[in-house]
């Protein structure tokens, strides 16, 4: 790259914990990418390197495929912390700022590419790993779900009610999407179990997909996808995991727009009824657990939640009945 390099801290790096800067050169500006403590496993992260280079051949142009060092490894360990460069994307994630049918359109026509093209990925060598295709069967995100509803014990919720109680007297806001998100759960949990258990009876296609496919991972130049990034969470899994964390983070509850977005991504790939119907009970089980979530890392965790997050935290009470 030179030695007239410039390396800056991104402003916003996410909720992963990933250090992430980025560096500008004479041959363009580049990600540096620090993996945080929870992901530090090399087979994993090679692995995933392999994948996002295997669909850039496929003709997916937005996505980063981590560069070679010069010892021709995409990962680099110095001091125990594991870094990777790749190109910086261009676009910004402000879907929100203006959003459109047309946009909408852009997004899951774009991730049903992207899911086209990872659907024939296999590791090189033919060594199994996390991204590897699998034969149909029931959702790894919909037994993930059901554990993690039933991590959720009463004991545990006691003691989420307490601290509750006990912090931020000066933060009303924070305090009351807290409330809000916990006397939804009392409501729901329940029933959104019984979903999760129904839906178990249904086999699906299982693939590489992202998993972490959002707002804030999806970046626009005008009415364009030019990047789908930080795929540190991908593994095999139902399509329908992505379809509804990307479409419900970007429209919430509008079904009308709902309806655009499945439109869209169906004209690249076909949905079976299974999967149309775990679009709806993952995009509605995700926003309630993903409330727990933020709520267990402030008041069990101690975590102090950033603006990014305490906004987060807000539209996601925003969503709950």
């Amino acid at each position: 790259m030179g030695t007239d390099v410039v390396c800056r801290p991104v402003e916003r790096p996410g909720f992963s914990g990933a250090l992430v800067f980025r560096i500008e050169t004479a041959a363009g500006p580049f990600c540096l990418r620090g993996w945080p403590q929870a992901l530090r496993d090399p087979k994993r992260i090679l692995a995933l390197h392999e994948f996002l280079a295997y669909v850039r051949s496929q003709g997916i142009d937005y996505v980063a495929v981590p560069v070679p060092s010069d010892g021709e490894s995409t990962l680099v360990n110095v001091l125990g912390q594991f870094w990777q460069v790749e190109p910086w994307l261009p676009g910004s994630a402000d879907f929100w700022n203006r959003p459109s049918d047309v946009r909408l359109a852009a997004a899951l026509t774009a991730l049903a590419r992207f899911h086209q093209a990872a659907r024939g990925f296999r590791p090189a060598g033919g060594e199994s790993s996390h991204l590897w295709p699998a034969a149909p069967a029931v959702a790894p995100t919909v037994l993930d779900r059901i554990a993690r509803f039933e991590s959720w014990t009463a004991v545990r919720l006691a003691r989420l009610r307490e601290r509750l109680r006990r912090c931020d007297p000066d933060d009303p806001a924070l305090a009351t999407s807290a409330e809000r998100v916990l006397a939804a759960f009392d409501r729901l949990a329940a029933r959104m179990q019984g979903e999760l258990r129904s839906v178990c009876q249904m086999h699906v296609p299982l693939q590489p997909c992202l998993r972490d496919v959002w707002h804030d991972h999806l970046l626009f130049q005008g009415d364009a996808v030019t990047g789908l990034i930080d795929p540190s969470a991908a593994r095999t899994d139902t399509v329908a995991a992505d379809i509804s964390r990307l479409a419900g983070s970007l429209i919430a509850d509008d079904r009308r727009a709902w309806g655009v977005a499945l439109e869209a991504y169906q004209s690249i790939r076909a949905l079976s009824a299974a999967e149309l119907a775990l679009c709806d009970v993952l995009d509605r089980s995700g926003v309630l657990l993903s409330g727990m979530t933020w709520l267990g890392r402030r008041y069990l965790n101690g975590i102090r939640l950033s603006e990014a997050a305490l906004q987060r935290l807000g539209r996601i009470a925003d969503r709950l009945p």
